[in-house]
């Protein structure tokens, strides 16, 4: 796979190259350790909604949360599930191939103008059903 995109970006901003396999699903993962969301008298807290969070060292499976990002971290939630240790995850997230929108291929496919012949040549053989690419537009 060619590596053109990289240096072009890589010019003005830091570049990381991910494989598919690098990208986790934090989500399911976190499904099962953190609620979705925690009553209190006052209000509920959506967990989701949380900007900050900050395990309190105080408080075992509490946190401190705000869903603002200039916030002060004052209140404490229990938004761990009970008799769970947290972890990250290992499983991918990519494991089948994905499909990529029309509109999004017939884009990158314009941005080709900018790679070397050899990259710009290896992205316009790659199989593409229902798209029609112009090596040529604009």
């Amino acid at each position: 796979m060619p590596t053109d995109w990289e240096r072009i970006v890589g010019k003005k901003f830091s570049v990381i190259h991910l494989k598919g396999t690098d990208v986790r699903d934090y989500k399911g993962h976190f499904s099962g350790i953190y609620k979705k969301s925690v009553q209190t008298k006052k209000d509920k807290f959506m967990v989701s909604k949380c900007k900050v969070l900050k395990y309190a060292t105080s408080h075992r499976h509490e946190m401190q949360v705000s869903e603002q990002m200039s916030r002060d971290l004052t209140v404490y939630h229990k938004i761990q599930k009970p008799m769970t240790t947290v972890s990250m995850p290992t499983i991918p997230f990519y494991v089948n191939d994905i499909s990529v929108k029309k509109e999004k291929i017939q884009d990158v496919m314009k941005l080709c103008k900018y790679l070397s012949p050899e990259a710009a040549s290896f992205y316009y053989s790659l199989k593409m059903d229902d798209v029609d690419v112009d090596a040529d537009s604009e």
